[in-house]
């Protein structure tokens, strides 16, 4: 299997009970290729953390990817009451980090 360090930019609106958000996150991802066909591909979130997505191909996997944390944001957006709890939440989900994939990021930064 290899691995790749992936950097990501998602820009989005989101709207939710009262508000309209512009998001932007600058995140840092693991991208993960197997090696037998079919060579599926899975890309984990470091940065934020807490999710990951796969496909067939590396750009499959990334529709994926981008998919599921916007699924998140909406799902954040869905449960607060108000902008200021959305704005807590998105923060909270934005610093979570996936330690063990944190680590394997670095040694992929250093080797690639």
């Amino acid at each position: 299997m290899a691995n790749y360090p992936l950097q990501f930019g998602f820009r989005d609106v989101v709207q939710g009970n009262g508000f309209i958000a512009r998001v932007a996150v600058e995140g840092r991802a693991l991208m993960q290729v197997g090696d037998e066909p079919p060579e599926e591909v899975w890309i984990e979130g470091v940065n934020p953390g807490g999710f990951a997505a796969s496909g067939y191909s590396p750009a499959q996997a990334l529709e994926a990817f981008r998919q599921s944390y916007r699924a998140i944001l909406f799902d954040i957006a869905s449960d607060a009451a108000d902008f200021e709890v959305f704005r807590h939440g998105v923060e909270e989900f934005f610093h979570d980090t996936n330690e063990p994939a944190s680590r394997d990021w670095e040694v992929e930064v250093r080797l690639h």
